[in-house]
């Protein structure tokens, strides 16, 4: 696999590559620029599909973190956050619960 030359520092974990089971004709320059676009914007959702759906329970536990936020200090999704840095004397369910009441 040859990289480009601005990729020398780089780490390459993965290739996007290139769907070649559809062909599509242009019928104008347009066109293939249209088609471009559209690879484009599907291989940008599915990394970002791939990459947030891991980590969507810390994501919306750290919105309920946020004070404009609907979920603002919402006890049922900050239970994922102490359940994941454990319970002790500080961070404990009935501390959290006591705490984001008091907000």
């Amino acid at each position: 696999m040859n990289l480009p030359s601005k990729l020398n520092n780089s780490y390459v974990y993965s290739t996007v590559g290139k769907n070649n089971s559809l062909k599509f004709k242009t019928v104008n320059g347009k066109d293939e620029i249209r088609h471009q676009y559209f690879e484009i914007i599907d291989t940008i959702i599915k990394e970002m599909n791939s990459r947030f759906n891991e980590n969507i329970d810390v994501l919306t536990a750290v919105d309920t973190c946020d004070p404009i936020s609907s979920n603002f200090m919402d006890i049922e999704k900050l239970k994922y956050l102490v359940n994941i840095y454990g319970q002790d004397k500080m961070c404990n369910m009935k501390t959290i619960t006591s705490q984001s009441i008091l907000v």
